[in-house]
């Protein structure tokens, strides 16, 4: 099943931009690269979570953790994206500056073993690209990484076949 099908004419990344409710990012701007990947064991949401604090203190950015909210408003509109995912797994991330530019991650539609990232530009291209490089050459040290293919949404991956 294709992630984004669950969520008429919205991408992953706009519907979670939108749902961190916040200025940090804007759900009209489309992702400029995204990539996901397996959390290789139980701890991975956490694992994943410490990273992307690491990634925020050294890159002098926002850390919002919107998992919770975004879970419990999801829940109370009775989607069935979160039918199967317990809220301590649930991610809806977002690691950036001012004007859009970051990375959201988000596990909306895929499980709790899994997670798709996805790179907006905000108002500063060449920084953006600068800044997925030096996250993605990171997350590579600990997972494979899959890049998404422009404007096809994330799909499920079959994590028990790469542990």
């Amino acid at each position: 099943m294709r992630v984004t099908s669950l969520i008429p004419k919205l991408t992953i990344p706009a519907f979670g931009c939108m749902l961190l409710a916040t200025s940090a990012c804007s759900p009209n701007q489309e992702p400029f690269k995204e990539v996901q990947f397996c959390l290789n064991n139980p701890n991975g949401v956490s694992e994943l979570k410490t990273e992307l604090m690491q990634i925020s203190s050294a890159e002098k950015m926002k850390y919002i953790d919107a998992s919770e909210k975004t879970y419990d408003q999801l829940a109370l509109a009775h989607s069935p994206v979160v039918k199967n995912v317990p809220r301590s797994k649930y991610i809806s991330i977002y690691v950036g500056k001012e004007a859009g530019m970051g990375l959201n991650a988000t596990n909306l539609g895929l499980g709790t073993d899994q997670v798709v990232v996805s790179f907006f530009e905000g108002n500063d291209k060449k920084f953006a690209s600068d800044f997925s490089i030096r996250v993605l050459e990171q997350f590579a040290k600990r997972w494979r990484l899959h890049e998404v293919a422009k404007k096809s949404g994330a799909f499920p991956l079959k994590c028990s076949e790469e542990n």
